[in-house]
């Protein structure tokens, strides 16, 4: 490991610490969500926590999608970097057993069934970049939405709400010079037409997403 690299790793886990420290508690919350049913079959089994290896590696491996030889990363949204790191967390999404889809603007949905039919709780964040960015603004929800599902996973627990996590799509607003692109369509803030104002964007699977034209000036 080069004398670069040493500061970088240093800082990864200090700030992994941080993570480990605030996950816990989402666990927490969602384990009062569980049904009765898995309250009580669980009322003897320890507290519920996440495999801070597994999210450590998780998210060691992210990094290497777009990798800057000074530390940090560059995965501008819709960028080739980034459409491989769609395809990682894709297939952690489906390796967690989700149900993987993808809505018009790209966004990634990993869903996880209730035993009720309640509102779906979503929770989650962003893999795209801005230049030399760091390997953590947005990849930590983003891994740790799915570490909570994994977790959740081996504890046998059965939520009472649906369980969606998401990773939303070119959030840093590097492509069309709009941030926050993808949860905004999401959310209705910004409407469909955005997506026909600048060239549209084509899903043909839930990790290869791109413009169908060129940005309408």
């Amino acid at each position: 490991m080069n004398s670069v690299a040493i500061p970088h790793y240093r800082n990864f886990a200090r700030i992994l610490r941080r993570v480990m420290s605030g996950l816990p508690a989402f666990l927490a919350c969602v384990a009062s969500l569980v049904s009765p049913i898995a309250q009580a079959q669980s009322a003897d089994s320890p507290k519920f926590h996440i495999n801070s290896e597994r999210l450590q590696a998780t998210l060691e491996k992210l990094s290497e999608f777009g990798r800057n030889p000074e530390g940090g990363v560059t995965r501008l949204g819709f960028s080739e970097k980034d459409l491989a790191a769609r395809q990682y967390v894709t297939g952690l999404m489906k390796q967690a057993g989700l149900e993987v889809r993808v809505d018009p603007a790209g966004n990634i949905f990993g869903s996880r069934a209730g035993s009720e039919k309640l509102p779906i709780l979503l929770f989650g964040s962003h893999i795209d970049s801005v230049l030399h960015g760091g390997n953590f603004d947005g990849d930590v929800g983003s891994m740790g939405a799915i570490e909570v599902m994994r977790a959740l996973n081996d504890g046998n627990v059965k939520t009472r709400h649906p369980l969606e996590a998401v990773i939303w799509t070119n959030e840093e607003g590097n492509h069309f010079g709009i941030g926050t692109l993808g949860s905004g369509v999401a959310a209705g803030s910004l409407g469909p037409e955005i997506l026909e104002t600048f060239g549209g964007i084509q899903t043909t699977s839930p990790c290869r997403i791109s413009s169908t034209g060129p940005p309408h000036r």
